[in-house]
């Protein structure tokens, strides 16, 4: 998520966001709790949807997948170990909501991405979605064979 020189970033949390993504990727489930909680702690609520972005945005500039807005889309999801496809509405919530905020960026759908901001509703309702998130950058970085080093992404 950082490039190198990039170091006046105005985001000064973009290295604990690649830790958070580099444990993800890695499946270092202890490292994303705790650097999850730093960030909450040392950053505030009001910057956890720059870091979805930042993820998503991530995902979607290494895997070359930004969506031609004239291109029809489809959002499917595969079950991690069966390989199952699934569509939105035979997915949990959370899992549902990560997946229309990916194609809401790749679309470059503002409004889009903001109605889904603001259609969650409780503390927790935003924990599930935030991890959901998570993991599916994670996932979708590992099935592409793309890894985060050196707190960089």
């Amino acid at each position: 998520m950082t490039t190198p020189g990039n170091e006046t970033s105005p985001y000064p949390w973009l290295p604990l966001a690649s830790k958070i993504l580099q444990g993800a990727v890695n499946e270092d489930w202890p490292t994303v709790r705790s650097a999850i909680k730093k960030f909450a702690r040392d950053h505030g609520s009001t910057q956890v949807p720059l870091l979805l972005r930042a993820m998503i945005d991530t995902l979607l500039t290494r895997s070359g997948a930004y969506s031609d807005p004239d291109k029809p889309t489809r959002l499917i999801f595969q079950e991690r170990d069966t390989g199952t496809l699934s569509t939105a509405d035979e997915v949990p919530p959370a899992t549902r909501w990560a997946g229309r905020l990916l194609m809401a960026r790749a679309a470059m759908d503002q409004d889009q991405w903001t109605a889904l901001m603001r259609s969650v509703s409780s503390d927790q309702e935003w924990s599930a979605c935030c991890d959901a998130v998570i993991q599916l950058v994670a996932l979708n970085l590992r099935r592409g064979g793309i890894r985060v080093k050196d707190g960089a992404a």
